[in-house]
């Protein structure tokens, strides 16, 4: 298909891929096209949720979310819409979080759970839904290494000359031989 796009309409090999993505969204995901068709989106919208559609990591289960996805294409200006898919993945953690606290207070308090306050505050919740995110998508697929932490150490000249004596990693003599101190500054002209 792409080969005829390429070759009949003279699309760039880009512009024909992402016209097939659209045509694999528009039968993959329930919805899409007859939304498109009637006119409830543009073109942005639904090349956006082609580009989700074709996610692998997401695929399998956008169904679930193509309800209230097509809706937010709907209803909101495209950049509050590009926004809102992460937002309603976002929702969904949390409702999960949501649940663990309730199963938590339930199994703690038994019958009389909903005498007791969650064990977790909702801005908590919120937190933990954003980490189980991250989590979700390092499981998934090779995402390499973790990166090694870099730490920048902001110091005065003193103070690093200081560091530098106490810990014998200084020199006393310049490269001609003749005894320096360390800590003095030759005063620039």
């Amino acid at each position: 298909m792409t080969s005829f796009c390429r070759a009949k309409l003279n699309w760039s090999t880009t512009e024909a891929g992402r016209r097939h993505c659209l045509a694999r969204a528009v039968n993959g995901l329930p919805g899409l096209g007859q939304a498109w068709i009637d006119g409830r989106f543009g073109f942005p919208q639904a090349m956006k949720l082609s580009m989700t559609h074709a996610n692998e990591r997401v695929a399998d289960r956008l169904g679930e979310f193509a309800p209230e996805l097509l809706r937010h294409a709907e209803q909101m200006p495209y950049a509050d819409f590009v926004t809102a898919e992460l937002v309603e993945i976002h929702r969904r953690f949390v409702d999960i979080e949501f649940r663990k606290d309730i199963e938590e207070s339930r199994s703690a308090w038994g019958d009389d759970a909903d005498a007791h306050p969650l064990p977790g505050t909702d801005r908590q919740r919120r937190f933990d839904a954003l980490v189980a995110i991250f989590r979700a998508a390092g499981e998934v697929g090779d995402v390499g290494s973790a990166a090694e932490a870099l730490v920048n150490i902001v110091v005065d000249a003193d103070t690093w000359g200081r560091m530098i004596l106490t810990a014998g990693l200084s020199t006393s003599t310049d490269l001609d031989g003749r005894p320096i101190d360390p800590l003095h500054r030759p005063r620039r002209r």
